[in-house]
């Protein structure tokens, strides 16, 4: 249930949203590291955990990427005009496929070396592209560029009059944008 909750509340606030799953972990590529660090210190502490139940964490962020995305990506015409608003990106899968394989992408068995965080991103790359994202004409930073700050065109105005004047700025092209994506997609944006 949380994880349905914390993608609605993202799919609320975001045009996109991206849910990954966790990868695999490789219990023996782990275990000879940790013995490796730590002899046989590491045994029987919290450090022993196996993290047994990962496939099912990755299920269930795909169960519930699956049910959400009936929900939000359901209009036809929506997704084919504006593109998908929610996909997942199964960086389980990708790694377990990896290591049945036989490729090296763990420095740890946990944490991922070159050539997995090269997987993880072609990984999400793969669902980014297919978003078919809808185009913000002008993207606004969250802050002003530095230039504004360190010499603004009127010296005598103070950089929190800067930031200020940025942040209605941005709050107000952001309001015109959502406004617009809500009409284009018939009301259909939460």
């Amino acid at each position: 249930a949380n994880l349905r909750e914390i993608i609605a509340l993202a799919l609320d606030a975001a045009m996109h949203v991206v849910v990954m799953t966790p990868p695999l972990v490789d219990h023996e590529q782990r275990a000879v590291t940790q013995q490796e660090r730590y002899d046989d210190a590491w045994l029987g502490s919290v450090w022993e955990d196996e993290r047994l139940r990962i496939g099912e964490y990755a299920q269930a962020a795909r169960d519930v990427v699956h049910e959400l995305a009936k929900e939000y990506n359901n209009n036809a015409e929506l997704t084919s005009e504006i593109g998908k608003r929610l996909v997942l990106a199964d960086v389980h899968e990708a790694t377990k496929e990896a290591k049945s394989r036989g490729e090296d992408i763990f420095c740890d068995g946990v944490h991922f070396n070159g050539a997995g965080q090269t997987l993880v991103f072609n990984t999400l790359m793969r669902e980014v592209r297919e978003m078919k994202f809808v185009q913000y004409v002008e993207e606004v930073p969250d802050y002003p560029y530095g230039h504004d700050v360190r010499t603004p065109k009127d010296s005598s105005v103070v950089e929190e009059t800067i930031f200020a004047a940025h942040e209605e700025f941005r709050r107000s092209t952001v309001a015109t944008f959502r406004t617009t994506f809500r009409n284009k997609a018939g009301g259909n944006l939460r």
